[in-house]
């Protein structure tokens, strides 16, 4: 007669279970049971970070510590919510990686980032793919969008801007912001190079079509390197040849920022490359650029949706570097006229309505989405906003609607 003996849950861990963690890319560290039986199945633990080794590690520590953070049990693992942890040392995956466990002494466990290995996905998980830039949908939420809501306080500190902004002299102008997620750079492109290819990017046709479509570009013009900040943060600037550079701000400028392994994001999301694209809208000589109709802005809107996918073909085929649709790719258009809209939009015959206050400014957000839009719908939606929010018009539906059928 057999003689049963009843399966304890707990073994079907494993006796001989090797402690591990995971990192996942939205910022989650989880511990498997044998990791947290190794930090002694605490509550709270301290997060860990040694730059020079490029180590995670942590401690079990009590609730009333000012740092500690809690540990929850999720699924038979445990998680640790290291968001802003990983985000301040610039450590964030591009995709989930898991790590074996070292035993660093004094109740301390981690890993070493440069021995993650990609997680598997279980249960038919779609892999990430490639960056996605053809279907969009829009957002006026802008936590969404954090680096998109600060995209107007980026700018070059030239002489020549610093003078005339001193004397509120400043022309209208477009701005754009692009985001595509995708692998470090690393060091195996020279700086000198870097800067090169960065030049080729914005010398690319999309990006000269755009320029030409909104500004008057002397035919003398050519895209210069700046100093930027370093192989991570390139600069250009689209000026005019003369033996004074600096004596007349450039029709545009640009600036490139690129991830990499345990580089400080200074508050961006370090999964992310970043373009920024500048171009003041001047006429030619002296004279003040002409507003255009909302089917013009519309055909500018649609142009402008194709900077992330000019961005994501840049890192693929420039760069050599891998891209990625989580998180998603994303773009801001931002605008502004010293006096207000009216000096960029010909409303033609469409009706301000009354007690409004055309604004000087208009900001509109996109996220990829593949469920979105295409280009020349969403450039309708991006107006949609711009009439309720901005112009303040009414009965502008039927302008809209024959734009993208």
């Amino acid at each position: 007669m057999p003689r049963f003996e009843e399966f304890a849950r707990e073994n079907a861990r494993g006796s001989a279970e090797e402690p591990m963690f995971t990192l996942q890319a939205r910022g989650l560290l989880s511990l498997n049971h044998a990791a947290f039986r190794a930090l002694g199945q605490p509550d709270h633990v301290v997060l860990l970070y040694d730059a020079d080794e490029r180590v995670v590690a942590l401690r079990g520590i009590g609730k009333a510590h000012p740092n500690a953070y809690r540990v929850r049990e999720q699924g038979g693992s445990y998680l640790v919510g290291a968001q802003g942890f990983i985000s301040f040392h610039g450590i964030k995956p591009l995709v989930a990686q898991r790590f074996l466990a070292h035993d660093y002494g004094e109740g301390v466990w981690g890993f070493a980032l440069a021995e993650g290995r990609a997680v598997t996905n279980r249960r038919g998980a779609p892999k990430p793919g490639p960056a996605r830039t053809n279907r969009w949908r829009t957002t006026t939420d802008g936590f969404e969008v954090p680096a998109l809501m600060r995209l107007g306080d980026a700018a070059p500190p030239l002489p020549a801007y610093v003078a005339r902004a001193a004397s509120n002299n400043e022309p209208p102008s477009l701005r754009l912001g692009a985001l595509v997620a995708c692998e470090p750079l690393g060091q195996a492109i020279p700086t000198s190079e870097l800067r090169e290819r960065f030049l080729k990017l914005m010398e690319s046709r999309a990006i000269a079509e755009l320029i030409s479509d909104v500004s008057y570009v002397d035919s003398n013009s050519s895209w210069k390197r700046w100093a930027g900040n370093g192989r991570l943060n390139l600069e250009a600037g689209l000026t005019v040849d003369s033996n004074d550079d600096e004596a007349v701000p450039p029709i545009a400028w640009a600036r490139i920022l690129l991830p990499d392994v345990g580089m400080s994001s200074f508050g961006r999301d370090p999964r992310y490359a970043e373009i920024i694209t500048h171009v003041e809208l001047r006429g030619q000589g002296d004279d003040l650029v002409e507003p255009v109709d909302i089917p013009a802005w519309h055909k500018r809107f649609t142009q402008a949706l194709a900077l992330p996918g000019v961005l994501a073909e840049f890192l693929t085929k420039s760069l050599d570097l891998s891209t990625a649709d989580d998180p998603p790719a994303q773009l801001g258009i931002s605008l502004k006229a010293p006096h207000g809209m009216l000096e960029l939009v010909d409303v033609n015959d469409l009706t301000l309505l009354e007690g409004s206050s055309v604004a000087p400014w208009y900001m509109g957000w996109v996220i990829a989405d593949p469920t979105g839009q295409s280009s020349e719908k969403t450039a309708v939606e991006l107006l949609r906003l711009m009439c309720d929010y901005t112009l303040y018009v009414d009965d502008y539906e039927s302008a809209l609607a024959s734009l993208a059928k």
